[in-house]
């Protein structure tokens, strides 16, 4: 488990693996092949594994899950 404090845009990539985000404070925006997802506290997603590289940006504190 790991938490990821986002201030303004951080880019992330993952292929090989699934993640579970939950946002546990503040909010922004997800952003994957154009598309735009909103983040707020208590929103809950999954990542696919293969997803590739996406985008958050904002003022927020993620929770992140992955299988080891």
């Amino acid at each position: 488990m790991y938490k990821w404090d986002v201030k303004g845009k951080a880019v992330f990539s993952f292929n090989e693996q699934y993640l579970l985000l939950s946002v546990i404070k503040g909010d922004g925006i997800l952003v994957h092949s154009g598309e735009q997802y909103s983040l707020k506290k208590g929103t809950h997603l999954i990542i696919p594994v293969g997803l590739g590289e996406f985008e958050v940006d904002g003022d927020c504190e993620l929770m992140v899950v992955s299988h080891p």
